[in-house]
């Protein structure tokens, strides 16, 4: 057991639940999620109700994993999350789809050997605003592509003149 293994994946809360193993998930599949725990990395099932709802389990997500007789690890619940990275679900009409939970900073990446549309970056730029987290957009291939690195990079800085972009 390392308890600053979960420090290290960001915990910094107080008392950990007493009703299960305190985890953060790291990799969502249909199902089934990979939780680090301070045992190490399990891989867990996740309530197929649940998955089904807003608090469908989502990467950085803190749980509370239990060991059932039957299935193994299994979530337990979903602890109250700091903020979430969303985006309206392509596959319904008004559904919001969390993307990742209890994030401090939103990296939109771009790679440099293709155009990036104006109206892309601002709808990137926009979920990342809603999550509350700080946003920095990160420009790629800037070595092989130079021109391009100081034109998107001035756009970036007009449309959003706060974010820092590497």
């Amino acid at each position: 057991m390392d308890p600053d293994l979960l420090q290290a994946f960001g915990w910094t809360g107080g008392a950990r639940p007493d009703d299960g193993r305190l985890g953060r998930i790291v990799r969502v599949d249909r199902g089934e999620c990979d939780v680090v725990t301070d045992e190490g990395r399990l891989r867990v099932l996740s309530d197929s109700q649940r998955s089904q709802d807003l608090l469908a389990p989502a990467t950085g997500d803190w749980v509370v994993v239990v060991d059932d007789p039957e299935l193994g690890p299994l979530i337990s619940r979903v602890l109250d999350r700091a903020n979430t990275v969303s985006r309206r679900d392509p596959s319904e009409a008004v559904i919001e789809q969390v993307l990742v939970a209890n994030v401090d900073l939103v990296l939109i990446v771009h790679g440099l050997d293709r155009p990036l549309p104006p109206g892309r970056l601002e709808r990137f730029l926009v979920v990342g605003w809603d999550s509350g987290a700080e946003v920095v957009v990160v420009l790629t291939k800037a070595d092989r592509e130079p021109e391009a690195a100081i034109e998107v990079a001035a756009t970036v800085r007009a449309l959003a003149p706060d974010v820092e972009v590497l």
